[in-house]
């Protein structure tokens, strides 16, 4: 994918991982993105503080599939402020401007904060009832986003799965042979927070294991093993194989097995085509 960067941004980002106790990742955040069958995705923050102290956020870090900033600003590197007791909204304008006044963003976020703040976030479609992406100056209101929405928390990194942790995403749904439109979709999201390359291996259970699937639309057999670069984030797409059938299958649930050899975030995303409305799941760690 093109990414569009300026010097200065750059600069930004840098400053903003230095405080690398970004130790709460955002798994997917995105803004005035576009999605199957004219979805458009933007994300909001929601910031809480359980204690009595001010806590401040930095600037987030971006892990990002996209990243498209044409005509860079040049906003103050400032955190948000929580106050104590009390919870705050990061709009997706607001972040965008804090980044160097981005068009575009998808990705994971990575957070840092001097206190243990809790963060959750709404990826909302807006398609049709919020226009994204007008900057006019530095002091944006605080405007809430409007539409279907899925909620996406943040997870301090260091409560993320141990290395080795078989997990699955359980109750995922794809459509064999749908003679027609496909009922549902299901989307699965990576994020590799550390500083060094980490091995994913995705599997099914016997019975659909033999047949293999596709991800990213390309078929391989399973278990299959792919490599997350350092600080880096993924969504792919998984469908079944290609069948040869004859006859129209309903919709099919499945559970998704993963094991990454460091501290993965991991999400499924199953949409229902019919009203483009989805589901969020999150990984059950299995015990032995």
């Amino acid at each position: 994918m093109r990414l569009s960067r300026s010097g200065v941004v750059m600069v930004i980002l840098a400053l903003a991982g230095n405080a690398v106790a970004a130790d709460i990742v955002v798994p997917v955040f995105a803004y005035d993105v576009p999605g199957h069958s004219k979805n458009l995705w933007t994300t909001e923050l929601y910031l809480s503080n359980p204690t009595g102290e001010e806590i401040l956020v930095s600037p987030p870090v971006v892990l990002e599939g996209i990243l498209e900033i044409p005509e860079p600003c040049y906003p103050p590197v400032r955190p948000k402020v929580v106050p104590p007791h009390a919870s705050v909204v990061w709009t997706a304008d607001e972040i965008a401007i804090e980044l160097g006044c981005a068009t575009k963003i998808l990705g994971a976020l990575l957070l840092a904060a001097d206190g243990p703040v809790v963060v959750d976030s709404r990826m909302v479609n807006v398609s049709g009832t919020y226009e994204v992406g007008e900057l006019p100056d530095l002091e944006i209101p605080e405007v809430v986003l409007s539409g279907f929405s899925q909620q996406m928390p943040g997870t301090p990194v260091p409560d993320l799965p141990e290395a080795g942790t078989e997990l699955m995403l359980p109750s995922l749904y794809w459509h064999p042979n749908p003679c027609g439109s496909v009922a549902f979709d299901t989307n699965v999201g990576l994020v590799n927070p550390s500083e060094v390359p980490m091995r994913v291996t995705f599997d099914l259970p016997e019975g659909l294991r033999e047949a293999g699937m596709r991800i990213g639309g390309t078929l391989v057999p399973l278990p299959y093993t792919m490599t997350l670069p350092p600080r880096s984030w993924q969504q792919l797409h998984v469908a079944p194989p290609p069948g040869d059938l004859t006859v129209c299958l309903e919709p099919q649930r499945f559970d998704l097995h993963l094991v990454a050899d460091g501290p993965l975030a991991a999400y499924a995303s199953v949409v229902d085509r019919s009203t483009q409305d989805p589901r969020t799941v999150f990984p059950v760690p299995l015990q032995p």
